[in-house]
């Protein structure tokens, strides 16, 4: 008795998990477009959307909300900002997909940006529902450095 109940003990917490992450590398190449990847968990972004909004996103299933595209594109725009030289950029969503491993990519681009001066970059993606949610972003390309965004550290402008 007491294996089976240490075996449900250990295959219901296989489920949660404590640690909630993205990862957002942001390539600005040589021909002035700004290349910008996200990878999160599916299941926390369908929590998230679930709590905030009652709503059921029913990631990479043949049920997936018609609308989920546009959902997750206003999601980012509202919650992940990057102002370049003081201006804030409208980015293009382009797409996203979703993953066997249960991770979730979007991807989205800005065209025609010349001469960084300045970059700042706020981030508070999940961090509603999940106090401990790490955001964790990297420039490559022509700029390179990294950041970790959290709830209490939402804004970096990088030098």
């Amino acid at each position: 008795m007491i294996q089976i109940l240490l075996s449900l003990s250990i295959l219901c917490n296989s489920f949660v998990h404590e640690h909630y992450t993205s990862i957002t590398n942001i390539n600005f190449n040589s021909k002035q477009n700004i290349e910008i990847v996200m990878e999160f968990t599916a299941h926390d972004v369908e929590y998230h959307f679930e709590k905030d909004r009652n709503l059921l996103l029913k990631l990479g299933s043949s049920n997936e909300n018609e609308a989920t595209d546009s959902i997750l594109a206003n999601y980012v725009f509202n919650h992940f900002n990057i102002s370049l030289n003081n201006s804030l950029i409208k980015l293009d969503f382009i797409g996203k997909e979703i993953n066997n491993d249960e991770s979730l990519i979007l991807y989205f681009e800005k065209k025609g940006f010349k001469n960084i001066k300045s970059l700042e970059i706020s981030n508070d993606l999940l961090c509603k529902h999940y106090p401990t949610q790490q955001n964790i972003v990297h420039l490559e390309g022509d700029l390179k450095n990294s950041f970790i965004f959290n709830s209490k550290q939402t804004n970096y402008k990088f030098k």
